[in-house]
């Protein structure tokens, strides 16, 4: 069960499950959607053999919302969605965030023998006061911590997207796997020709540094600090860079050019050609946030498909020392090029020049720990665990 909209995270996280036999889909979806371009209303619903979609109609913006919400939420969903269930007889149910596993838990009320699995991908309570939806600390945020306690005891199994994300969730249950995010290895994994191609379409010289930053820039990673970890890494090396921005708004690069970058490559790019851009470029920079209370959880426990994306190109990462998952990873491959927001740049595990041959074998190694295949197979296990 997932709240999706049919975004990147859909097609590369999501419906690539329905490789394991006996699963099928069951969306929560909003009708009414809310962004920058103004209000859409989608009631159409997909269909099909593995597919079921069920509208709910609260706005897009509304999935962070207020415990007062909720209740509204769940007696519209509880008994559409419990019916489904069982008219497909299901056994186990994969929910990946805090409001559809909410949804399971009261379907049990009709579905005895369910099994539930949480996989929530986020600390929701933390997320919302981030994005400005209730108060860090405040009343909302109290009662979504509650709830988040009540819900992960009334569980079967929580699915942890990274070792800290598992620490977290173990303070309510001690029934916890860690499984990342997968990746499609056939399309991240790095690519020499590409890179050569690539920096020749650019004109990149081939001493020149390229620094590459992938997505947009909001809430989650600080553009002052992007462009302060490229600044201070590019010091100590005093050679001629480039900043490739993958994605992203428009703003993006006039932000960092206000900050005082320059030579900036700011590229809108189809999913399936970022590897190559990503093969092209010498180090990619997950900057974060700035040391804040609010931002401390999430910093702690997110592994972001950027960065696993990075990794499975066998990418140098330029890190935020507060993504504290991540850095485990990249010291255990001397692969990190730490700094911390308040004096930048503090210790280096990578050349300045890229070793295109460890790139490779790192590239490979990535690839295994994070691949479609791999991750798939946890799922599988855990899916024939819970029906015995």
């Amino acid at each position: 069960m997932e709240n999706s909209e049919g975004n990147a995270i859909h097609e590369n996280q999501i419906m690539p499950i329905s490789d394991i036999d006996d699963v099928s889909f069951l969306f929560l979806t909003p009708a009414i959607l809310l962004n920058k371009k103004g209000v859409k209303f989608s009631f159409s619903r997909r269909q099909g053999k593995k597919v079921k979609d069920v509208k709910v109609p609260f706005p897009s913006y509304f999935f962070y919302m207020t415990p007062f919400l909720l209740p509204l939420f769940l007696i519209y969903s509880v008994p559409i969605v419990a019916f489904h269930m069982a008219k497909k007889d299901t056994k186990v149910v994969h929910c990946r965030n805090y409001l559809s596993t909410l949804v399971a838990v009261f379907c049990k009320l009709f579905i005895r023998d369910l099994k539930i699995i949480s996989d929530p991908r986020g600390i929701y309570p933390d997320e919302g006061a981030i994005i400005k939806r209730w108060k860090f600390g405040g009343f909302s945020y109290s009662i979504w911590k509650r709830i988040e306690t009540w819900m992960f005891q009334k569980v079967d199994k929580v699915f942890s997207l990274s070792e800290g994300m598992s620490k977290y969730v173990e303070s309510s249950i001690d029934n916890s796997d860690f499984i990342p995010a997968m990746v499609d290895e056939s399309r991240f994994k790095f690519s020499q020709a590409d890179r050569i191609e690539v920096r020749s379409n650019l004109n990149i010289k081939d001493d020149e540094v390229v620094y590459v930053y992938c997505g947009s820039i909001g809430l989650w990673h600080n553009v002052k600090l992007l462009a302060g970890a490229i600044t201070a890494h590019h010091k100590m090396h005093n050679g001629s860079y480039k900043v490739l921005i993958l994605g992203g708004a428009d703003s993006t690069k006039t932000q960092l050019m206000d900050f005082g970058i320059e030579n900036i490559l700011q590229l809108t790019v189809k999913p399936e050609e970022v590897s190559k851009y990503l093969s092209c470029a010498d180090i990619g920079v997950l900057p974060g946030q700035v040391q804040s209370d609010i931002y401390t959880n999430t910093m702690q426990t997110m592994i972001s498909s950027k960065a696993e994306e990075y990794l499975v190109n066998g990418l140098p990462i330029l890190c935020n020392t507060q993504i504290t998952e991540v850095m485990k990873i990249l010291k255990q491959k001397e692969l990190d090029i730490a700094f911390c927001s308040k004096n930048m740049l503090i210790e280096t595990g990578s050349t300045f020049k890229s070793n295109l041959e460890k790139r490779s074998q790192d590239s490979e190694f990535y690839s295994s720990m994070f691949s479609k295949s791999v991750i798939l197979e946890k799922y599988n296990r855990s899916y024939e665990c819970l029906c015995r």
